[in-house]
């Protein structure tokens, strides 16, 4: 058999390496960041691995967001059916004359149980159709905004790989669009982590961050300025930090730019994409504003 042919085992072999996941990677680019970009800048470009950062770190934002809705909305749906349930006992022992009547000694009593009775039904179709409503509102809340949350991140990885790679040029650095988009998906890697942390935070504490970032400073009113300044210090932590200081050290393996320029052409592109990705979460929140309920919408981008 000539063994330049095909077979059946080498094409499953070749194929189970193109959809592999380097976890062992994924974890040594938070303990040894360095010594995985050499790692990759040494392998053949054209091989270099950019699915693992991307499947791993999708995943974790999908499950995060689709916890953080859920939870939320959970929590709401109990509150209400708590007071619901509350009021509708109250009201019942309002009744006068101590039995199922409202005059003495139980007089009167089969009208006013009937009215009771028709009351308690009409409340229980009610809050089956609120239940129903909310149920749905929660499903759609639930894939919007981890759909949402994964094209966030796919957004941020495109436009980190291919500012730092113009900006690069622009230095005088070497051009490579291919290994731009390669390290650009390892420089997530903090991404990732944040929305583990997040989801962590909600197992022990039963509830979401509400001001993420550094948002929390910014009033909480709806006009243009403030939403966008929220966009924009929603953003802002110790990640995007992380974030920025694995540019620097790709960008010295890629475009052998020294340190100076590296710092540079990193840090004006993590401004860049902030900025953009702020504009892009001002305009989603104005347009939901028109049909769709702001919350849902307005937390995709952040």
């Amino acid at each position: 058999m000539n063994p330049d042919i095909p077979t059946p085992t080498k094409l499953k072999n070749g194929n189970s390496k193109k959809l592999s996941i380097n976890i062992k990677r994924f974890g040594a680019m938070i303990t040894r960041p360095r010594q995985v970009f050499t790692e990759i800048n040494d392998e053949n470009h054209k091989l270099a691995d950019w699915k693992s950062p991307i499947i791993i770190v999708g995943l974790i934002i999908i499950v995060a967001g689709l916890l953080m809705v859920t939870n939320t909305t959970s929590t709401s749906s109990s509150q209400a059916s708590s007071s619901s349930s509350g009021f509708s006992l109250d009201f019942s022992s309002l009744a006068t004359g101590g039995m199922q009547g409202g005059g003495p000694m139980g007089m009167g009593g089969p009208n006013q149980t009937n009215n009771n009775a028709i009351t308690i039904d009409e409340s229980t179709a009610t809050d089956t159709n609120g239940q129903a409503t909310t149920s749905s509102s929660t499903l759609l809340s639930r894939v919007l905004s981890a759909l949402g949350g994964l094209v966030s991140f796919l957004l941020t990885w495109l436009l980190l790989g291919s500012l730092i790679n113009l900006l690069a040029i622009s230095f005088g650095g070497q051009a490579n669009t291919k290994m731009a988009i390669v390290f650009a998906a390892w420089t997530c890697v903090p991404l990732g982590v944040r929305a583990l942390m997040q989801i962590l935070y909600l197992f022990a504490s039963g509830s979401s961050i509400n001001a993420v970032g550094l948002s929390g400073f910014v009033p909480s009113t709806t006009t243009t300025g403030t939403v966008f300044l929220q966009k924009l210090l929603s953003q802002v932590d110790i990640y995007l930090i992380w974030q920025m200081v694995l540019l620097v050290f790709g960008l010295n393996l890629i475009t052998k730019l020294d340190t100076k320029k590296s710092i540079l052409v990193a840090v004006s592109t993590v401004v860049l994409v902030v900025l953009l990705k702020s504009l892009l979460g001002l305009g989603i929140d104005k347009l939901s504003n028109l049909s769709i309920n702001s919350s849902i919408l307005g937390s995709m981008i952040r």
